[in-house]
């Protein structure tokens, strides 16, 4: 199926950030580089007064900086309290799905999780953990999810209602 197209951010738009709705606050700034501030309830993006940049570009890189952190932390944190081995960790940008795990142990993620609540990017990782012991998606592996994150079905809701919104940047 098609993906929609973002639309074009700009000042005073709203964008998700951990299941928060933020305003974008665009400061011009006599910096070389744009910088986004993250203070609730604003993303505040410090742009050079030289360049057009795209808003975006620039919010996506920070995305990805923050979900790169975060994601690897929280994602090795449970790993652990799983005991469950992991290989790489990656952020992406697939097309299809949020993330995945390969038969060597690799995680990737799509770094628009970051907009999801903090709960939901926990289901979402604690699935594809659960995949280094079941690579399908069987009656096992599903009381496997149900018992490390009894709520789960409430997060796939989440992620289906909310997943062209997390698309918009």
């Amino acid at each position: 199926k098609d993906r929609p197209e973002p639309k074009h951010l700009s000042n005073g738009d709203s964008v998700l950030y951990r299941g928060k709705v933020l305003k974008i606050r665009t400061l011009a700034v006599s910096d070389t580089s744009a910088r986004v501030r993250l203070r609730e309830p604003f993303f505040d993006v410090h742009l050079p007064k030289m360049t057009d940049p795209s808003l975006n570009h620039i919010l996506e890189a920070w995305f990805r900086r923050q979900a790169k952190a975060l994601i690897s932390l929280e994602a090795r944190r449970l790993a652990r309290e799983f005991h469950i081995a992991v290989g790489r960790i990656s952020i992406r940008d697939q097309k299809t799905r949020w993330a995945s795990c390969s038969s060597r142990g690799n995680l990737n993620f799509n770094w628009r999780l970051l907009m999801a609540p903090p709960e939901v990017l926990r289901y979402v990782i604690i699935h594809e953990l659960t995949h280094r012991e079941q690579m399908n998606h069987s009656r096992k592996f599903w009381s496997l999810v149900a018992k490390r994150c009894p709520d789960y079905k409430n997060h796939q809701k989440w992620l289906k209602e909310n997943s062209a919104k997390l698309r918009e940047v």
